[in-house]
């Protein structure tokens, strides 16, 4: 049986540079291999940088207006930045007469003559832009 997992695990590196994935290499002289007593009996402490990365925000005090103004802030400045003109890549006009041909009304020559092009060797590009046009009767049962 065909292991396709085999070959994935052997092809070439995009960035060979960086190393594989979620692959983190030891570095000489780490803090966590350092075997003090306070590692050995408590483990590594790992330092949390912030505190607001935990906790609860229950007791803050921050008045309505203040969160209010703050708001009103950000969405003042999104405005500001939406009617800005784009800096980047400007986007290719689209000409609707490239698209689009007006409905025109067909006789029945004209359609007859449309489907046999259509059983004929005529490119589709080219019956698509003269496409047929027909009023069809409901019958009623």
């Amino acid at each position: 049986m065909f292991n396709s997992s085999l070959l994935y695990e052997k092809r070439p590196l995009k960035k060979p540079r960086i190393g594989p994935p979620d692959v983190y290499p030891q570095e000489p002289k780490q803090k966590e291999d350092e075997l003090t007593s306070v590692n050995v009996k408590h483990g590594f402490p790992t330092m949390t940088h912030l505190n607001d990365e935990f906790g609860t925000a229950r007791n803050c005090n921050v008045a309505a207006s203040k969160v209010g103004a703050y708001f009103n802030a950000i969405i003042a400045r999104k405005e500001e930045l939406s009617m800005l003109p784009d800096s980047g890549r400007k986007r290719q006009q689209i000409n609707p007469k490239d698209n689009f041909w007006p409905a025109t009304i067909r006789t029945k020559n004209h359609i007859e003559a449309w489907f046999k092009d259509l059983a004929g060797n005529k490119p589709l590009m080219n019956l698509s832009k003269k496409a047929r046009i027909s009023t069809r009767k409901r019958r009623s049962s």
